[in-house]
């Protein structure tokens, strides 16, 4: 490469993070109430104060009444972002007693009741890290998009992507519902989980939605010259749903997205590999039945080895498989008709071949 060229390389690091915005409800009114320009700075330097002493983040932006702070991240394991999202739930309650407090103070103080909350937003991904000098700063969608979650958490309350946190946070001080909420572009509808404050306020008609869960998985075979193998990974023994057992690759479909987008999306995302959905092949339908949760659909689809190397963190193992071997297997050693789904794939696609 020449030295010109290497002039234009992007080096701007760009990490993992979770990015959290937080937001003083009802301040603007109090503020003009009290008419006090001392009694508004001393509040928002005590509400600085409570966030940054129960996050303990290492990075923190105050934005006057409300504040941005970032968490970068290595670990993308689904047990390891289910307990980042639990922690952040509990340190948004303390912030939310510590804040009531001070809210009840300065009521007694001035004579009169506050209705001030905090509002919270939470998100997921890549950003855009600058450093100049001493000085840290965090740009991009995500953050762009945080902060929008956060101007939806109204009255009070948690707005959490449901893209980036699959399962339900434990931690929070209320039940957590599924909602979409529309934005505007780019993310228009995005899936969330919302505190019961903000999921029974007053929603028009054409705002409603339902958001049913419904998933997509793929069986992914690799063709030789001599042998047709089967890609399979065992769930690690920390996870929740069937443990140590054998599967393909799949999860949620995010709510716009195609079946075939769904399954290509989990392949790379969860084992980093690319994958083709074979169009040809009708998929089959299962299910997730487990007791006391509500019953998931979902579609199976036959897949082609496309490129990459696949890894998971989820999983134990990661190995191909020649089809008799994956035969010979227990049915035990998968969920519930996973086996016999894939062997039904790949009856059907082997019909479609021409033959020799």
């Amino acid at each position: 490469m020449s030295a010109p060229a290497a002039q234009h390389l992007d080096v701007t690091p760009r990490p993992s993070a979770i990015i959290v915005f937080v937001d003083i409800r009802g301040f603007s009114q109090w503020s003009r109430e009290i008419e006090s320009h001392e009694s508004t700075l001393s509040l928002i330097q005590q509400f600085q104060y409570i966030i940054k002493k129960n996050f303990k983040w290492p990075y923190l932006k105050p934005l006057g009444d409300g504040a941005m702070l970032v968490k970068e991240i290595t670990n993308h394991s689904e047990s390891s972002i289910k307990s980042e999202i639990d922690q952040i739930c509990k340190m948004a309650i303390k912030c939310e007693k510590e804040f009531h407090r001070l809210t009840q103070k300065l009521a007694r103080e001035y004579g009169n009741p506050t209705s001030m909350d905090l509002g919270w937003g939470v998100t997921r991904g890549k950003v855009i890290k600058q450093v100049v000098g001493d000085t840290t700063d965090y740009l991009g969608h995500n953050i762009n998009k945080a902060s929008r979650l956060c101007d939806l958490a109204r009255p009070k309350g948690l707005v959490i992507d449901r893209d980036d946190f699959i399962d339900e946070p434990a931690k929070y001080r209320t039940q957590l519902y599924q909602q979409v909420k529309i934005l505007n572009k780019p993310y228009l509808h995005v899936p969330v989980w919302v505190s019961k404050e903000i999921y029974e306020e007053f929603q028009t008609r054409e705002h409603q939605k339902e958001t049913p869960e419904v998933h997509v998985a793929g069986v992914c075979i690799k063709e030789t010259l001599s042998s047709l193998e089967i890609l399979v990974a065992q769930r690690n023994a920390k996870r929740k749903l069937f443990p140590r057992k054998w599967e393909g690759c799949g999860g949620q479909l995010r709510y716009s997205e195609m079946f075939d987008a769904g399954v290509i999306r989990h392949y790379r995302s969860e084992m980093q590999i690319a994958v083709s959905v074979v169009s040809d092949v009708p998929p089959v339908v299962y299910s997730i039945n487990t007791a006391q949760e509500p019953v998931i659909p979902g579609l199976r689809f036959l897949c082609k080895y496309v490129g990459g190397t696949a890894k998971s963190a989820n999983h134990d193992e990661i190995k191909w498989v020649p089809l008799a071997e994956f035969e010979s297997m227990s049915e035990e050693d998968f969920p519930p008709g996973l086996k016999s789904e894939a062997i039904q794939l790949i009856a059907r696609y082997k019909e479609r071949q021409p033959s020799s």
